[in-house]
């Protein structure tokens, strides 16, 4: 059945946390138990993901034995059922690796230290499972010099999105555009809020969908005695959350930080609250069309009913800028990090300074390696700008820097 949270009044606050879930609806036992003793440090979206990993070996064991056969499994710590599972487990992860591609590593190691760790704690209960323990451990030791992935993945370098490309995203994104693949006016300025809240203030998407309905701030600047607009990031839902399947978080502590925001995007904010936001008893920013807070998946659908509106043209850009030809709420935000850069060494701020003015806009740790990332980003389109591709005047340019140069046959 899947990853559910326990979002109810007669469950204690400190207990509201994901659940691995059996198709009967009753979560599983030995998930429970290491969800609580192994994960509760975790936050919530990092403990899902472990949890998915979890649940997928319950439902690979149910398709062996052809009944929920896990839990008892593993309080017998029967070991050649439990390595048969495991070993079974690994060539279906490394199967899937070779066909798609996908990076099944953090997914065996979770459950390969969710195996090893219930076990040691059921033969610590009897005395007869310490010599199981011992060859589950073996097992793991063996298992855990294998990879499930053949190869390395590639390596992800991050890029701004191509200026055509951003072009073409505004104009399937306008309400007005004709472009618009969007149903309802209501619709398209909630999704054009969605890519403002992207592109021109960097959001993650779990930060843009914990938005509450006045989101936009305004107050008075000491220093010009202007009006100035933020948004807070932050989660005040966390106890009454309504979206179990894919609730949004905040990353970590990091996070919490206050957003500037340009009088435009402001008033485009207030102009879908105003008039198309709609009444909710939910006190969220962006709403689905019944009115209840908007989820993770959904904001994915969004993206790739945008990106199946690119053109082919632009499609082909995205793929000669070494890109997939199509385009996420993360790419919206990696080429905002790049964006601000350059307004920010513009203004004539120190690569340095500017840096830890990202770190602080974008929700990064002080000794984040991000900010650096986007640099190179920054770097490779300032290269970009000033590249002479005319072959004389590079020539020339050669032989001012190296007078012997004209002793080389170019």
């Amino acid at each position: 059945m899947g990853i559910r949270n326990l979002n109810s009044d007669f469950v204690p606050a400190s207990l509201r946390r994901p659940v691995a879930v059996a198709t009967s609806g009753v979560p599983r036992f030995w998930s429970a138990v290491y969800e609580v003793t192994s994960l509760a440090h975790l936050r919530n979206n990092t403990t899902r993901m472990h949890l998915h990993a979890i649940d997928a070996f319950y439902q690979h064991v149910e398709d062996i034995h052809g009944a929920d056969v896990l839990d008892d499994i593993l309080h017998q710590a029967d070991a050649d059922r439990l390595s048969t599972s495991l070993e079974g487990f690994f060539i279906k992860l490394r199967n899937s690796a070779v066909q798609t591609g996908s990076d099944h590593r953090d997914r065996w190691a979770t459950v390969s230290s969710f195996v090893e760790t219930i076990v040691k704690r059921v033969s610590e209960a009897e005395e007869s499972h310490r010599s199981i323990h011992r060859r589950i451990q073996r097992l793991s030791a063996r298992l855990s010099n294998l990879r499930p992935n053949p190869k390395a993945p590639n390596p992800s370098t991050i890029r701004a999105l191509p200026s055509t490309v951003l072009r073409e995203i505004y104009a399937i994104f306008d309400p007005a555009s004709s472009n618009n693949p969007f149903r309802g006016e209501s619709r398209r300025w909630r999704n054009h809020c969605l890519l403002l809240a992207f592109l021109h203030q960097g959001l993650r998407r779990g930060e843009a969908l914990l938005l509450p309905a006045d989101a936009i701030k305004s107050g008075i600047d000491d220093q010009t005695l202007k009006p100035r607009h933020w948004i807070n990031v932050q989660n005040l839902f966390a106890e009454e959350d309504p979206r179990f399947c894919d609730a949004p978080s905040i990353k970590n502590d990091h996070s919490v930080r206050q957003v500037p925001v340009s009088p435009d995007v402001a008033r485009r904010f207030q102009h879908f609250y105003e008039n198309h936001r709609g009444k909710s008893p939910y006190p969220h920013f962006f709403l689905n069309s019944s009115g209840v807070p908007l989820g993770s998946r959904s904001v994915s659908k969004i993206m790739s009913s945008a990106s199946s509106a690119l053109s082919h043209t632009s499609r082909q850009h995205l793929l000669d800028a070494m890109r997939e030809p199509k385009v996420t709420a993360h790419d919206l935000r990696h080429t905002c990090a790049v964006v601000r850069l350059y307004h920010f060494r513009s203004a004539g701020i120190s690569e340095e300074a500017a840096l830890q003015k990202l770190r602080a806009f974008f929700g990064w740790t002080y000794d984040s390696v991000m900010p650096r990332l986007y640099a190179r980003a920054y770097w490779e389109r300032h290269v970009a700008q000033v590249w002479n591709d005319d072959f004389d005047s590079h020539v020339n340019a050669i032989r001012a820097i190296e007078p012997s140069i004209d002793q080389v046959r170019i």
